[in-house]
């Protein structure tokens, strides 16, 4: 996939729609390894990163979708292999697009989860086995990973 160019719709929503994908994804992958999720929660990530795209017209939705397609993939093979540590690390990266404004719907069902869990990970006592340091090294590669996709890229340009 090329570098996408930061001022189309189809970007704008696609900013907008993947922490929800991403979040609701790893939510389930994290289930079927047997990790407790709790299913309403996870049900809500899947409804709300459904119903982003039903908002569009057919053509809209099939570009947003196709783009997905194609950085999905990536954005998974750099989170860790580990589930609980890749839901830890796609809740941190979900924050970080929050905090340094570059995801617009903060009330969303994704930063409310991301929230979460982070909390419950910090309330574990050790990070569910995860370093600071390697969470955040692992944020850093899902932004760069983006950024190279030509995806959050208004605050760096600004």
């Amino acid at each position: 996939m090329q570098t996408l160019k930061p001022e189309t719709n189809a970007v704008k929503a696609l900013e907008r729609y993947l922490p929800k994908h991403l979040m609701a994804l790893v939510s389930e992958e994290v289930v079927k390894k047997g990790f407790e999720f709790r299913e309403d929660i996870r049900s809500a990530l899947i409804v709300n990163a459904a119903a982003d795209i039903t908002g569009y017209n057919k053509p809209m939705g099939d570009t947003i979708l196709s783009m997905l397609d194609s950085i999905m993939p990536g954005m998974v093979r750099t989170l860790p292999n580990d589930e609980r540590k890749a839901l830890l690390a796609a809740s941190v990266f979900v924050l970080q697009l929050v905090d340094r404004g570059l995801y617009k719907d903060p009330k969303s069902s994704a930063v409310a989860t991301a929230l979460l869990l982070v909390k419950e990970a910090e309330e574990d006592g050790e990070m569910w086995g995860c370093e600071p340091k390697q969470v955040h090294r692992e944020v850093n590669n899902l932004i760069t990973y983006c950024n190279l996709k030509g995806l959050y890229l208004t605050s760096m340009i600004q």
